[in-house]
C-alpha cells in the first residue's frame, strides 16, 4: 500500500492525470481497470537542488516522492 496526501491506494493498478495549477500540480489517481476516481493530491514546487524529471518516483528514504517536472508529492509506504 502506498498513500499520497489523504489518498490511499492498495496494491493494484493505477493510472495517474495532472492539471497545472498556479503554483502547483492537481494530481488525479485513477483505477486502472475501471476508471473509477481513487482521490486528488496537491503536488508543489521542488526547492532548488534537485534536477527536473519528467517523471519519476524516487524509492522510500530522505526523499520519498512521486516527482513531476519541477513538482514533488510526498508519499509514505504502508505495511
Amino acid at each position: 500500500p502506498i498513500s499520497f496526501e489523504n489518498v490511499a491506494l492498495s496494491p493494484g493498478s493505477y493510472v495517474i492525470g495532472w492539471t497545472r495549477k498556479e503554483d502547483s500540480l492537481s494530481i488525479t489517481f485513477y483505477d486502472a481497470t475501471t476508471g473509477t476516481q481513487r482521490g486528488t493530491a496537491s503536488a508543489h514546487r521542488l526547492t532548488t537542488g534537485y534536477r527536473v524529471e519528467s517523471f519519476r518516483i524516487w524509492p522510500p528514504g530522505d526523499h520519498a516522492i512521486l516527482q513531476i517536472g519541477r513538482f514533488a508529492l510526498p508519499y509514505t509506504l504502508g505495511e
